[in-house]
């Protein structure tokens, strides 16, 4: 399998962007992809507010997603612990919730595993941007290993005039070069998921291509900040995968024209 890199289950650390204060315990763990690229596995850690008022409660999911399709290949799985806590418990209890939280979900996701035949701790080799952002858009230019050509990834809410709260997705790739027009839908939401009723706004959290069998695929995972009670805000996190082949080789193809600009 071309492009994978060996990795450990690195945390990627979520920020928070919106205004007020922003739980910054939510993340994603990649847990690894199929033998054949179709298929990857990742789990996401998170706090949400629970009944309880002023409380929280940990939740931890297991996801396998479908990459060249974008969707889930099964219901994801979630366990979330038996008691609720203060706002901001302390590292130590998130640490030991996590712990827990992961044996249990890890034992019921262990069949899912080697049905689908995922490698665990394989992982596609993540690519770096160029992040710049202004009012409910935010764009990452993605460079390739090929030296100078990139493709721009632009996430904002929904720019639809039926829309008008402004929270549905809209996700599309486009090659980075404006002499070269050329883009692809990623996602582009008809409707508005009950559990992102509540999302304020959705960022770039990670990037990663990989090629199989002649075909290049991206995983991208987006930060989406969702209103909390009072001042308190949540971060959870989402996935958007596709085939991307025709628009990577239109970058990579890409050769521009100097002959304008003189000796």
């Amino acid at each position: 399998m071309k492009a994978l890199s060996l990795l450990f289950l690195v945390l990627i650390t979520a920020q928070g962007f919106s205004q007020g204060s922003v739980h910054r315990y939510s993340a994603i763990i990649p847990l690894g992809i199929s033998s054949d690229g179709r298929y990857i596995a990742y789990l996401e850690r998170f706090i949400q507010p629970s009944e309880e008022e002023g409380s929280t409660i940990f939740v931890c999911a297991f996801f396998i997603v479908d990459v060249p399709m974008n969707k889930y290949a099964i219901s994801p799985l979630y366990v979330q612990a038996e008691e609720n806590f203060s706002l901001y418990p302390g590292l130590a209890v998130y640490s030991f919730q996590e712990y827990e939280l992961r044996k249990r979900l890890m034992a019921q996701a262990e069949g899912y595993l080697k049905e689908f035949g995922i490698q665990v701790g394989i992982w596609p080799s993540y690519y770096w941007g160029i992040g710049v952002d202004d009012y409910r858009r935010y764009y990452e230019l993605i460079w390739h290993e090929g030296g100078g050509h990139g493709v721009e990834l632009l996430v904002e809410n929904s720019p639809y005039p039926d829309d008008p709260e402004k929270k549905m997705l809209y996700l599309r790739l486009q090659v980075g070069q404006a002499s070269l027009e050329k883009e692809m839908i990623l996602q582009k939401d008809t409707r508005l998921p009950g559990w992102r009723s509540q999302c304020t706004e959705y960022r770039i959290a990670a990037v990663y291509f990989f090629q199989e069998k002649g075909s290049t695929y991206i995983v991208t995972f987006l930060r989406l900040t969702l209103e909390g009670t009072g001042t308190y805000n949540y971060n959870r996190f989402m996935c958007v995968t596709g085939d991307v082949t025709e628009i990577w080789e239109a970058a990579l193809s890409f050769q521009p024209d100097f002959s304008e600009l003189g000796h």
